[in-house]
């Protein structure tokens, strides 16, 4: 059960890095635009 946690963890934790990412992109493409 513990291992399904952690992965679950990883996974949103990876989720959110993703999607900071993409939103820090997309304001850049947008002040060059």
């Amino acid at each position: 059960e513990s291992v399904v946690h952690a992965r679950k963890k990883n996974e949103i934790l990876l989720t959110s890095v993703i999607n900071h990412k993409l939103s820090v992109s997309f304001k850049i493409n947008s002040n060059f635009n």
